[in-house]
């Protein structure tokens, strides 16, 4: 029995904790423009809200915690918390309780968001994820 190991990559998950702040930023702005014709005021307050409620979500540390070591053995998945120390197990797995997300630029990157079926478990960018799916395809069924 083979077995698979990969890991999260924090700085591609910090990068888009930062692109989606980003584009919460631009939309709120332009929804917070509705509000210059009615007062400036009130637009200068939102927008000084959006500002901070935006730096907030990108300057959050909460991404480092996101590093996680995944090792497949047989049917079961064990997962380390690189971050903060820890571990736990799911023992029998079958092929359709790993759901496997992948934008267009994650293809590109080989890099996947991996979802356990039935858990709160989702771990994104998942390192190798083409070496995921021949080993979720050989020996998981």
């Amino acid at each position: 029995m083979k077995k698979f190991v990969t890991e999260t990559d924090v700085g591609y998950i910090k990068t888009q904790s930062y692109k989606m702040a980003a584009v919460i930023f631009v939309i709120a702005t332009a929804l917070a423009c509705l509000c210059l014709q009615f007062s400036q005021k009130i637009f200068a307050a939102l927008e000084i809200v959006i500002i901070l409620a935006c730096l907030m979500m990108a300057l959050s540390k909460k991404h480092e915690k996101h590093h996680f070591r995944l090792t497949l053995d047989g049917r079961g998945l064990h997962v380390d918390n690189l971050a903060e120390g820890g571990s736990f197990s799911i023992p029998d797995l079958r092929a359709d309780d790993i759901i496997i997300r992948q934008s267009k630029r994650e293809e590109k990157l080989d890099y996947c968001t991996v979802l356990i079926n039935g858990t709160a478990n989702a771990f994104g960018g998942v390192k190798n994820c083409s070496g995921l799916r021949e080993y979720i395809s050989a020996e998981i069924y």
